[in-house]
């Protein structure tokens, strides 16, 4: 699948500003045009609706979070009417929060839909979903076993 060059510019961005901690520059992701944004974060119950929300949501993670970093793969996406597309990825974030010098992460499907007629292409619509609770299980076991104890490699 080839990769529009506003879509790899977008991601790029995306990549740096998280990996910058720059929470503040997270907005210039967005396309100005939108009014009310939605943001659904893999750890809020709730969706965040409004710049209110999220701009709240952001500076609570900087007031949060010491550091983070993140990678993201297995980008897609697709064309929809008007200038706009689906864009989906699979994302892999590592954090350290205040107090706790132990790391945490975690991975996410992302789903977002973007402006295609800005460059690089702009947000309108961003959304993570967690891996469930039975892949996380599976992983902690898989992690905790030790194959030399049944005799497997």
């Amino acid at each position: 699948m080839t990769i529009p060059e506003g879509l790899a510019k977008f991601m790029s961005l995306y990549e740096a500003t998280w990996n910058a901690n720059d929470y503040a520059a997270l907005k210039n992701l967005w396309d100005p045009s939108v009014d009310e944004p939605w943001w659904y974060p893999e750890e809020c119950e709730t969706p965040l609706v409004g710049w209110e929300a999220v701009e709240g949501y952001w500076r609570l993670c900087e007031t949060i979070i010491a550091r983070i970093g993140l990678r993201t793969w297995d980008l897609r996406w697709k064309p929809l009417p008007g200038d706009l597309a689906l864009v989906g990825f699979q994302m892999k974030w590592t954090a350290i929060l205040r107090g706790d010098p132990a790391p945490i992460g975690g991975e996410v499907k992302v789903s977002v839909v973007l402006n295609r007629a800005a460059d690089p292409w702009l947000c309108l619509h961003y959304m993570e979903a967690a891996l469930g609770p039975l892949p996380y299980m599976r992983r902690a076991y898989q992690l905790a076993a030790e194959p030399a104890l049944i005799g497997a490699k």
